[in-house]
């Protein structure tokens, strides 16, 4: 069973932060090590994770956001939000955050590729898990993944643009 095969249940949720790296009640702080000082087995669950996020972000850039049937919007929002932490926490601060926006804006490049170029409107469900997504991303403050910093607002919010217009 490979990842385009899995089907999304149910409405579109924003991200919960995953539990090896949330060790205290979430409080809008991303990640619990603020300068990327993870101890070695969360590095080592990071690791891991960042395998499937790397293997699905390969597959997903072969395979593009054309066809609203296949749902690869919803697919894109969530691996991104997935990637978020693991890419803080292995490659610190500021370069797992300059990753994590490089992916947005190649994202948000296909969006525009496809709304602008192909002439393919958003679906309204495509609509609602880049906005969910996005606004998740907004809040997420402290720590490694500290998305309130302006060139990340600018990013993050020229996504959440794409998809009210």
């Amino acid at each position: 069973m490979g990842f385009f095969s899995k089907k999304p249940q149910g409405p579109v949720r924003p991200p919960v932060p995953h539990q090896a790296f949330s060790t205290m009640p979430h409080s809008g702080m991303a990640s619990p090590y603020p300068m990327g000082h993870a101890p070695p087995h969360v590095r080592q669950h990071a690791s891991m994770m960042m395998k499937g996020v790397t293997r699905d972000l390969t597959s997903l850039k072969r395979a593009g956001v054309v066809a609203p049937q296949h749902m690869m919007i919803e697919r894109w929002v969530e691996v991104l939000g997935r990637a978020l932490e693991p890419m803080t926490i292995l490659g610190g601060p500021m370069k797992g955050m300059q990753d994590w926006m490089m992916e947005v804006q190649f994202f948000t490049s296909k969006i525009k590729e496809r709304v602008y170029a192909r002439n393919i409107p958003l679906n309204p469900s495509e609509r609602r898990a880049i906005m969910a997504h996005t606004q998740h991303w907004l809040v997420s403050r402290g720590g490694g993944c500290d998305t309130s910093q302006p060139h990340v607002q600018i990013v993050i919010l020229a996504l959440s643009e794409m998809a009210r217009s």
